[in-house]
């Protein structure tokens, strides 16, 4: 019963500061698209979570950190082995651009946001992260001569 105590409290941490992630950088910038870089960042931190959790890590829910005109999610795997940790590390940018990519078919239909905004976001979630600490992560495994399965 305890570590279901504990799961819902991770749950409801991660829920929470998602929320307030959101909510200041709305208040700082009024603008819907932050709202939906916001999910595309709930989106990659999910793709981390769900392929840790495939290959049987210790993996606890993403916590997001609101920062001025940015934030940062954190998903903290454990016990992973080092033949997978290259696949959770481009799992999360690959599952956001497979959504980002979704939104910009969608978008084709009912025009929500400018096919520019949706171009941005894809380019900032494939570059940004290729070149930040997911990047690291998949090249640094990825030399030591560790393949990517998707099995």
């Amino acid at each position: 019963m305890d570590f279901k105590i504990k799961k819902t409290n991770r749950l409801v941490i991660s829920v929470v500061s998602f929320a307030a992630m959101s909510a200041i950088n709305y208040t700082l910038i009024h603008n819907p698209i932050v709202l939906l870089s916001s999910i595309v960042l709930l989106v990659h931190e999910f793709g981390h979570y769900i392929m840790a959790k495939y290959y049987g890590a210790d993996v606890k829910f993403p916590i997001f950190i609101p920062l001025i005109f940015a934030s940062i999610g954190i998903t903290q795997v454990f016990n992973l082995d080092d033949i997978h940790k290259s696949t959770v590390a481009l799992a999360g940018p690959l599952l956001a651009s497979c959504f980002i990519i979704c939104l910009m078919l969608f978008n084709f239909i009912y025009k929500f946001f400018s096919f520019k905004i949706l171009s941005l976001l894809l380019a900032g979630e494939i570059i940004l992260n290729y070149i930040g600490l997911d990047g690291k992560k998949y090249r640094k495994y990825k030399q030591n001569n560790l393949s990517i399965s998707f099995s």
